[in-house]
């Protein structure tokens, strides 16, 4: 499920994740702070409050893909948010993708 619309800037990417419950402008900007090879590549932010971190990433397989794995997370929510930000076949566009995990999807089916 496509969660966001982004466009690439000059250090990183801006857009608006929009669900049922939320719709908000976001800026994933590099991590000017980081301090090892684990810590995240972006900050997530929205105005002046962070709402997550991310890290480049790169899939697996025959065609390898290069996107960007965020988590989002923010006191309203429930637990953490994990989504993939992939460019589009538009240059410079991106979407941001959230699929539900496999475990929650099996207790919803009980």
């Amino acid at each position: 499920m496509i969660i966001g619309k982004f466009t690439r800037t000059s250090d990183g990417w801006s857009g608006t994740i929009q669900t049922v419950t939320t719709q908000t402008k976001v800026r994933i900007v590099p991590n000017d702070k980081r301090e090892n090879d684990r810590a995240p590549d972006f900050r997530v932010v929205s105005g002046h409050c962070e709402l997550g971190v991310a890290w480049r990433r790169t899939t697996h397989g025959e065609s390898p893909r290069e996107y960007v794995s965020v988590l989002l997370d923010d006191p309203f929510m429930s637990a953490p948010l994990n989504a993939a930000l992939f460019e589009t076949s538009k240059l410079g566009e991106a979407n941001l993708v959230w699929k539900r995990s496999q475990s929650s999807e099996a207790a919803t089916d009980e």
